[in-house]
């Protein structure tokens, strides 16, 4: 079934979209950091489009397929550091925020690797990641470009 294509009906909810994803390429992070953000963010919640645009950023910026491979199993793997464990966790709770919100374990990992700002960062990365994939999931988004 073919759905709405927010872009072409509603451009002025894409350019606020947009606006904030400017805001995030000041915010400089670690490529590789951004990209597991938004890979794991977009299998948790299902987004093809997504998983699909960022595991191809995530190569580009010299991520291992092995690590892409892990992600999603990234409690039980080694491959992963202490501060993207920490960045891992907070997307697992941001995702799943109705169930506990951001645990204090999660933060106090998070303040062991970030500053106050990158935190408060990252936290943004979060939630535009998460709005993004709900977009993309609740149009076909990935029907409608990928496959199309």
């Amino acid at each position: 079934m073919s759905r709405v294509n927010i872009y072409n009906v509603q451009p002025a909810a894409y350019k606020a979209f947009f606006a904030v994803e400017a805001y995030l390429k000041q915010c400089a992070f670690d490529p590789i950091i951004e990209e597991i953000v938004r890979v794991r963010t977009s299998q948790i919640n299902g987004c093809a489009y997504c998983i699909h645009v960022h595991t191809k950023g995530a190569l580009q910026h010299g991520e291992t397929q092995e690590r892409i491979f892990a992600l999603s199993v990234w409690k039980e793997s080694k491959l992963f550091t202490g501060q993207e464990r920490a960045v891992l966790a907070l997307v697992e709770e941001m995702v799943h925020i109705y169930a506990q919100g951001i645990t204090d374990d999660t933060y106090k990992a998070l303040e062991q690797h970030f500053s106050e700002d990158e935190v408060a960062q990252l936290i943004v990365l979060c939630t535009m990641m998460n709005a993004w994939n709900r977009l993309g999931v609740a149009t076909h988004a990935n029907e409608l470009t990928i496959y199309k």
